[in-house]
């Protein structure tokens, strides 16, 4: 799974989460701090990912269900160190080999 899909699935959780939610309020602002993956939801319909199938599918649940929802990039963690060290580690593990040692998956060295 890469970090992109991580984040899809996140957000189809919540909207799941949502869609249980039995207030009055109808209106869902969602920050998500990865440009990618709004660019993904903003694609429109296409080929795409179980993931972003499932938050499309959560969303026109909602949408049906009278709610108004926004998406909005929000720039998390930008300058946090140890953040940006865990971004990038995060961004090239997806590309390395697997490597299984004593039972232990590893990635690189």
């Amino acid at each position: 799974m890469t970090m992109g899909d991580g984040e899809m699935a996140g957000l189809a959780k919540m909207l799941e989460v949502v869609r249980e939610y039995d207030g009055e309020a109808r209106i869902l602002r969602v920050g998500v701090d990865n440009v990618g993956v709004l660019r993904r939801l903003g694609k429109g319909r296409g080929f795409c990912g179980k993931w972003e199938q499932k938050v499309r599918k959560e969303g026109v649940e909602l949408l049906k269900r009278g709610w108004q929802i926004e998406w909005r990039w929000v720039p998390g963690h930008v300058g946090v160190r140890e953040n940006e060290e865990a971004d990038r580690l995060a961004k090239e593990g997806v590309f390395m080999e697997e490597r299984v040692e004593n039972k232990v998956v590893s990635w690189g060295e």
